[in-house]
């Protein structure tokens, strides 16, 4: 019994033991199922409580690529995603803000790059052709990019693409002035780009834009202004610089380089040339287009308003200095002339004797060129300027060839086209009375150069009837003569009395005589005297020069005193008179420094029988005697 009890003891241990290890088998599942049910509600819960996703955070990456080439980093999602949907910035002003940074900056993008980037930011897409090319144009041109921004913030396709996002798109007004009319900018930037070669600045845009626009300022008015800068000299250092710029400046014009060269070469200001280009019709149709007025140039200087003698004086003042003159210079030349201050041949002597002058025009041949430009207009032929060639390369003086140069009908003329007389020829200024001074036989220096001293002080002229073979030995005798406006006149080879030979003989005297004389001063002789006053129809055919005799022979000659010719002269003389002496003897020369005042204070202009006849009016004829011209 024991035994079974045992057993049984045993059998029910065993038994509890397997239940115990089932139970525990049970329980290890039902664990398992409380984790797995733990975890799935955690999981479940924790699926439950996951936030929406945010939908800024696109938005924010498009507009970093876009404008910065990368994705946002984690602060700047956040950062950026926290002001938009808390609405304390904008679409637009987000992009706004990307423009000004110094990242974007650093891309250094072209302006048609820039344009894209805008457009992708903002509707994430490129511009397309047209609007690219718009855009763009205004950027380059000082536009700033609010205009392109306040363009697009107002789109619908900005604001739907806002939407998307769930932000605010905002708006940019383009306020500033260089942004309200942008054609008036471009014109603007236009002109400095042209004028001073360099781009406009913010503040000179928004300034010059807003006076145009609220037309306190023509447009002729800020090219005037321009051109007349420190800034636009220096930028343009020539005139044919700055008419180039002012051609390019001014749009629609149809003046050529060319017509700028032809203004700027007659001496007119770059204001002349402007008012040129200002009032053509393009020019008023390109200002009108932009609501802004074209204005008009106002010509204030003298040499604008007197073109024709402003041209006259830059081509002398330039041919003569070497140099084209400066504004100043032909206002005052302009001015003195009109207001008969000073005559032409005066202005002229007195830039022909300046250091300048001498200094430009230092060969003769450069002279000759220079005075035939500025008294014909044109360029010498040679056969014109070969006596005077000679007489410079023997003492003539340059303002002695000037006068005799302007002296010609021509040159009268081309004064007479520019509107201003000869001051030292005008019927007002005639002398009343005017006697010819005449001396044969010479040259001979001591007593010649007393005769033109006594002369000198007074504007006195003679004339010298000079014999041929003398005039080499006497040669200073004859420069000096003809530099003081005195008259070189034929008086025979060698002083032979022409009735006695035969008329080829006469001829020949006139020319070897007249050789003499042209070989040295390079003058002609105009007219003659026979010897002893004698002549004859065969002399008188044969001369071929005005024969002048004389009405008071004051017989120097024979007496030699001082003062029997002094009283010959002071007691007989009448307006028209030639006087005849000889520059032989010291006592002619003494009594010619005595008479020449007394005939002054008398009220008698001494001049040569040239000067005698053009006053009295009389055309001296070849082989006419004349003994006076008393009329």
């Amino acid at each position: 019994m024991k035994s079974d009890r045992s057993s049984r003891s045993t059998s029910s241990e065993a038994g509890e033991g397997a239940l115990f290890r089932a139970g525990r088998k049970c329980s290890s599942w039902i664990s398992w199922i409380l984790v797995l049910s733990m975890l799935s509600t955690v999981f479940l819960l924790s699926s439950c409580s996951k936030k929406e996703p945010d939908k800024t955070e696109p938005f924010v990456n498009q507009v970093f690529q876009s404008m910065f080439a990368r994705e946002a980093v984690k602060d700047e999602l956040e950062f950026w995603g926290e002001n938009l949907k808390k609405e304390k910035t904008t679409g637009v002003q987000m992009v706004r803000s990307m423009l000004i940074a110094q990242e974007f900056q650093n891309r250094n993008l072209s302006s048609e790059d820039k344009v894209d980037a805008i457009y992708k930011a903002m509707v994430n897409r490129p511009a397309d052709p047209d609007g690219k090319a718009y855009w763009s144009n205004l950027l380059n041109n000082g536009v700033s990019t609010d205009a392109l921004l306040h363009q697009l913030s107002v789109s619908s396709e900005f604001r739907t693409y806002c939407t998307g996002f769930e932000i605010t798109p905002g708006l940019v007004n383009a306020s500033q002035e260089r942004d309200i009319a942008p054609n008036t900018t471009i014109a603007v930037m236009s002109l400095y780009r042209s004028l001073l070669k360099r781009d406009a600045n913010t503040t000179e845009l928004n300034k010059y834009a807003g006076l145009l626009l609220r037309q306190e300022m023509t447009f002729s008015d800020l090219i005037l202004q321009m051109s007349q800068s420190g800034e636009f000299l220096i930028q343009n250092p020539t005139d044919e610089d700055a008419a180039q710029a002012l051609i390019t400046a001014i749009p629609g014009t149809k003046i050529t380089m060319e017509d700028c060269k032809k203004y700027w070469q007659s001496g007119v200001s770059m204001d002349f040339i402007l008012k040129t280009l200002s009032t053509e019709s393009g020019f008023t149709s390109y200002c009108q287009e932009r609501g802004i007025l074209p204005g008009e140039i106002k010509i204030t200087q003298l040499r604008d308003q007197n073109l024709e003698l402003t041209g006259f004086l830059t081509r002398f003042y330039t041919k003569l200095l070497g140099t084209r003159p400066e504004g100043e210079l032909l206002n005052n030349g302009v001015r003195e002339i009109l207001e008969e201050n000073k005559s032409i041949p005066d202005m002229l002597s007195d830039v022909l004797e300046s250091p300048e002058c001498q200094e430009a025009l230092s060969s003769n041949d450069d002279f000759l060129d220079a005075v035939f430009n500025v008294v014909y207009g044109r360029e010498p032929e040679d056969a014109e300027i070969e006596g005077y060639k000679i007489g410079l390369s023997h003492g003539i003086t340059r303002s002695h060839v000037l006068k005799e140069l302007m002296a010609d009908p021509a040159f009268a003329e081309q004064m007479s086209a520019l509107g201003v007389g000869r001051k030292d020829t005008a019927p007002s200024d005639e002398p009343q009375k005017v006697i010819a001074l005449t001396f044969d036989d010479g040259p001979y220096t001591p007593v010649t150069f007393r005769i033109l001293d006594a002369l000198k002080p007074y504007d006195a002229h003679a004339t010298f009837f000079v014999v041929g073979n003398r005039v080499n030995n006497y040669s200073e005798s004859i420069i000096k003569a003809v530099n003081q406006g005195c008259e070189i006149a034929n008086h025979t080879w060698n002083h032979t009395t022409l009735t006695r030979i035969s008329g080829e003989a006469v001829a020949q005297q006139m020319l070897d005589c007249d050789n003499a004389v042209y070989n040295l001063a390079g003058v002609h002789t105009k007219v003659m005297r026979p010897v002893g006053g004698s002549y004859s129809n065969k002399v008188a055919e044969n001369v071929g020069r005005p024969m002048i005799i004389w009405s008071i022979d004051t017989n120097d000659w024979k007496y030699k005193d001082s003062d029997h010719v002094i009283n010959e002269i002071l007691n007989n003389v009448r307006d028209g008179d030639i006087v005849l002496m000889h520059d032989l003897y010291e006592t002619t020369a003494a009594a010619v420094e005595t008479v020449v005042p007394k005939l002054i204070e008398k009220g008698y202009k001494l001049v040569t029988i040239s000067e005698l006849a053009e006053y009295k009016k009389t055309q001296l004829e070849n082989g006419k005697a004349y003994f006076s011209l008393r009329g």
